[in-house]
């Protein structure tokens, strides 16, 4: 079976999730499950795409000349160049990462959707970004044979925004653990890293994500600042992702509002190395988000055996299950009790970790591209 994959919107370092999931399904995918017959897996990319991916096992490359930097330049390619080569080269089935379709596909499709952002929080978006997506994702999701959503809550919300698609031919499909990061044994490199954030091991909070609003940073740090004020106890909270300056100033300012100033601190993006180090020091890990598609960030630190403080929210209980102590970031008394909880209580730390260790090795990447190999073989069979 020859499958083509539409990974013509990757730019390396620039789209976060959509990276990481398929940078890691094609790596598991270069291996076939044992029992089918002969495949070969096509990623047509750009020249900057390529830099993620490999050619090895069923996964070859077909590299496509132009900058995908530019937005129009790739859309037009994608809806109107990549059909005919599709076509050429005789792919039985197509499967389409970016939550969107091209216009042009002579073969069945597998639509993946990552992410209903244009639906759910339109705020965060472009208008452009919002009303191209709020077309062409209901549009592509009824044209494709098969949609495969990355957890069981986009599945429904999915269902919600697009009322007359077909339930039958959307599956669930998990995301894999990360496997690149564990935690750090080497004490000297997690002492220069807690030096380097300004933080003490084992005495701060690590908050691992954007600082966008559905992120809920600020639960994290009215929680820290609660503590502080009626416990005495002084728990910084490390902030490690992107923040643009209107994100970061709406986050000081509710740590101004809070008296909690001094127990911010804000690192912008991480690096992978320093992350590990991060998760290994941190008392807790902290992830009050309430708009979640899938969310990795849960699962780095139980793979580096940090215990996590995750929302009740849309995908995070579906991935966490009691691997994370889950409450609501929204009601400041139940958060902030939680937090308590999980800082003191070093029975309930161990236990998350065990736990926490156990869910990594149970969603691995594998198990995912097994999924998605037959999700396309049904696909193709409709033909």
């Amino acid at each position: 079976m020859r499958i083509a994959v539409d990974a013509l919107s990757l730019i390396p370092r620039e789209v976060g999730g959509g990276e990481t999931y398929l940078s890691s399904l094609l790596r598991a995918m270069e291996t076939p499950p044992p029992g089918r017959g002969p495949v070969e897996v096509t990623v047509h990319c750009t020249p900057r795409g390529a830099e993620l991916f490999r050619e090895r096992g069923a996964v070859k490359l077909r590299v496509h000349p132009f900058d995908n930097r530019s937005r129009a330049r790739r859309l037009l390619f994608e809806h109107f160049s990549l059909g005919p080569v599709l076509r050429k080269d005789g792919a039985d089935v197509l499967l389409a990462p970016g939550n969107a379709l091209p216009l042009r596909v002579p073969c069945p499709s597998v639509l993946v959707v990552q992410s209903l952002h244009s639906f759910v929080v339109p705020e965060e978006m472009s208008r452009l970004r919002v009303a191209y997506f709020r077309r062409a994702v209901p549009r592509s999701a009824r044209r494709a044979a098969r949609v495969i959503c990355v957890s069981e809550d986009l599945r429904g919300t999915l269902l919600r925004v697009v009322p007359e698609l077909d339930p039958g031919k959307v599956r669930t499909v998990l995301e894999g653990a990360p496997t690149d990061i564990g935690p750090v044994d080497d004490d000297d490199r997690v002492e220069a890293a807690c030096r380097k954030f300004g933080v003490e091991r084992g005495r701060f909070i690590l908050f691992v994500s954007s600082l966008n609003p559905f992120k809920r940073p600020e639960a994290a740090v009215a929680a820290a600042a609660r503590i502080l004020r009626e416990d005495g106890e002084a728990w910084p909270v490390l902030l490690a992702g992107r923040a643009s300056d209107a994100h970061l100033g709406r986050v000081r300012a509710a740590a101004a509002a809070c008296g909690a100033t001094d127990l911010l601190r804000p690192a912008g993006v991480v690096g992978r190395e320093d992350l590990a180090a991060l998760y290994t020091a941190a008392r807790v890990m902290c992830y009050p988000s309430v708009v979640e598609t899938f969310g990795l960030p849960p699962l780095e630190a139980m793979a580096c055996g940090c215990p996590v403080l995750a929302s009740n929210r849309t995908s995070v209980p579906e991935v966490c299950r009691d691997a994370a102590l889950l409450a609501d970031p929204d009601d400041s008394d139940v958060f902030t009790a939680a937090l308590r909880r999980i800082l003191r209580d070093d029975d309930l730390r161990s236990a998350l970790v065990l736990r926490g260790h156990r869910r990594v090795r149970e969603l691995t990447w594998e198990a995912a591209a097994a999924d998605t190999y037959a999700v396309l073989d049904e696909a193709a069979a409709c033909r």
